[in-house]
């Protein structure tokens, strides 16, 4: 692998990375002004057909975002953390030549992040990335060798709400819940008596989020319609192009999305025990799912089945990257 002159550039780059159980966010700063992200399916496969980001090593050939591989729930424990750096780095400075330095920030579920045990054995996966030598790889045709000179751990939810927090309203008690595939995050922000300063206050992570929701419209739609969906096929089809046409009729999967209410209310009553005055609170949606969690909290509104409402801010792509925009900001 030839190496060119950026090995003897001291300038040392910046990428955060959110290993999503749904998918890869992956962030930088063009010119330190503005960012760009990328987001990939986080599966990943060592046999696929369809070869849409391949990351080869001497060891093996990885094909991310397609095949069905699982993906660990605990991303402490998360496979193939090298490739994805090698991936990530790739995507985000591929006009770069020789040895990419990046300073690396990767995120942790807020309880994970809060347990020392777990923290520290990630810690130390990544520091031996760090202190060993550079990684070397081949990235969709293009050999590429990356350099880790730092890693931080970041915490999700914390960090979305260090790059919203400038469209909320921070003088009063606020919770941030953030709506992820397989979990939802949630974390109260309180303000101090004595000198009105914000504090962090009670944070859970629930193994709860759209996967059981989408799973939910899935089922109505089966009993309604016989027609029986995939699970990302009906995501796609409401998030992307929700008319279909069965037999003579053309119908909007969207419909269905009030059957996802039981899920929701589940999740708004687990908030409930963990913060017991959320509907007195100011509340913020952010993540992949917080438009379709807002509108589903808004029917449960309309219904008389819930007391909280929430609220979005910022634009689609805010909500989606604000925990990998905010692992960006504090590197």
């Amino acid at each position: 692998m030839a190496i060119t002159k950026n090995e003897i550039n001291d300038t040392i780059y910046k990428l955060a990375i959110d290993l999503g159980s749904a998918n890869l966010k992956i962030a930088t700063k063009i010119d330190d002004k503005e960012y760009k992200f990328k987001k990939i399916k986080s599966s990943v496969s060592t046999n696929a057909i369809d070869k849409n980001y391949v990351v080869s090593t001497s060891s093996n050939t990885l094909y991310f975002g397609v095949g069905d591989s699982l993906i660990q729930q605990d991303k402490t424990k998360r496979e193939y953390i090298e490739e994805t750096i090698l991936l990530a780095a790739s995507l985000m400075f591929e006009d770069i030549e020789g040895v990419l330095k990046i300073d690396l920030a990767i995120g942790l579920p807020l309880d994970l992040y809060k347990s020392e045990n777990k923290r520290a054995y990630f810690d130390s996966r990544l520091q031996n990335i760090t202190n060993g030598s550079p990684i070397s790889g081949n990235v969709n045709g293009k050999d590429i060798i990356v350099k880790v000179n730092s890693t931080i751990i970041c915490a999700e939810g914390y960090s979305s709400f260090l790059s919203l927090n400038n469209k909320m309203n921070v003088t009063e008690p606020l919770v941030l819940i953030d709506s992820g595939y397989r979990t939802t995050d949630i974390l109260a922000i309180d303000i101090s008596n004595e000198d009105k300063e914000l504090i962090i206050g009670d944070f859970k992570t629930f193994n709860k989020g759209m996967l059981e929701v989408f799973e939910d419209i899935q089922k109505q739609f089966l009993n309604d319609t016989g027609h029986n969906f995939s699970i990302e096929t009906v995501e796609n089809r409401i998030l992307n192009s929700p008319t279909l046409t069965i037999g003579n009729d053309k119908i909007d999967i969207h419909n269905w999305v009030k059957y996802g209410a039981h899920t929701v209310k589940e999740i708004l009553k687990l908030i409930e025990l963990a913060i017991p005055d959320v509907a007195s609170r100011n509340v913020y949606l952010v993540g992949g799912g917080s438009v379709l969690f807002k509108e589903i909290i808004d029917f449960l509104n309309k219904d008389g089945q819930t007391d909280i409402k929430a609220e979005l801010v910022g634009n689609i792509d805010e909500l989606i990257y604000a925990n990998v925009a905010g692992y960006h900001m504090q590197l």
